[in-house]
């Protein structure tokens, strides 16, 4: 995330519009666990580190099934991008993304392999799915210049009018607490949001929950989100913000759904809140290894996560 600016089972209600969830399971955590320890290695863009990790997304991706594309940009920059056509809608897109880049002197667990291994794992959940829209699974770089991966292709998308009836970026999705006050909030939030400060008292500041911040048009998935936390004991926190609330929130448009709002694109961010709850981002105070990391917080992020986007991406 950008430096801030000062397995199937029954659904429960709400889940998935197809029938089936990911479920946070043993098997799902493990694999989580081990593609946060591959990805965690210094990667900055051009770096050895950052080719290895290019490396094996495409490679993974290959090996479930898909034809992973190469997106280049300049400088220097290549965003992976890989596809499972929708059977109903397919000029119709949903995009699942994190960006796979760090900084030069970080391994950057939380920030970002946990986004990439999330998004791996959706790889592997939709390689024997028929989705009704086309669900692209991206993989943005340099992020942290800039957010400039992400804007090279929503521009893109853009002048080609795509249809992408939702956008969702993973930044930062592994690092919990449950020791009260771990968890901190942007100056004013009490007077911007008052529901979410409440509900955060209420729960005595714990760092355990995720947030997923969209705008106006991804309230429906924003609300799915929240419903498939409480039915995965996950706390979700879904916020569906005004224009005017996104300007006064600045800290709300620190990742790479940010480039699809600024193309009039629905878009949300999926985060624990990086450096308002996590004292190791970009590796401040102490290393953001994957030893930092709650991989059964992870777990359960990752089934919401999973599950919204297949509800996305039917039409019904």
């Amino acid at each position: 995330m950008s430096a801030s600016s000062p397995v199937s089972a029954p659904v429960a209600e709400g889940s998935s519009a197809s029938g089936t969830a990911s479920t946070p399971d043993s098997a799902q955590r493990a694999r989580l666990k081990a593609d946060v320890e591959k990805v965690a290695i210094r990667r900055a863009p051009g770096s050895n580190g950052w080719k290895t990790v290019q490396t094996l997304i495409k490679e993974r991706l290959q090996a479930l099934g898909y034809s992973p594309q190469l997106e280049p940009f300049e400088p220097g920059g290549v965003n992976v991008l890989a596809s499972k056509l929708g059977s109903k809608s397919p000029q119709e897109i949903v995009i699942l993304s994190a960006h796979y880049d760090h900084l030069q002197s970080c391994d950057g667990a939380d920030d970002n392999a946990s986004g990439v291994a999330t998004v791996l794992e959706a790889a592997r959940f939709f390689q024997s799915k028929t989705p009704e829209r086309t669900v692209l699974l991206a993989f943005w770089d340099r992020e942290e210049s800039g957010l400039e991966g992400s804007l090279f292709h929503a521009k893109a998308a853009k002048a080609r009018g795509d249809r992408i009836t939702q956008m969702i970026s993973l930044d930062g999705v592994g690092f919990a607490s449950s020791a009260p006050g771990s968890q901190r909030f942007p100056p004013g939030i009490e007077a911007l949001l008052p529901d979410v400060h409440a509900r955060a008292a209420k729960n005595k500041f714990k760092a355990d929950f995720i947030t997923a911040i969209g705008d106006s048009d991804s309230a429906e998935t924003v609300s799915r989100m929240e419903k498939l936390g409480t039915a995965l004991n996950q706390p979700t926190y879904g916020l569906a913000l005004s224009v005017l609330k996104r300007l006064a929130l600045s800290d709300a448009a620190r990742s790479d759904h940010a480039s699809f709002w600024l193309h009039g694109f629905p878009a949300i961010l999926v985060t624990d809140t990086a450096d308002f709850r996590n004292p190791r981002y970009h590796c401040g105070n102490g290393p953001d290894s994957a030893a930092s990391l709650d991989y059964d917080f992870l777990n359960r992020v990752t089934s919401v996560v999973i599950s919204a986007t297949d509800a996305a991406a039917s039409t019904r």
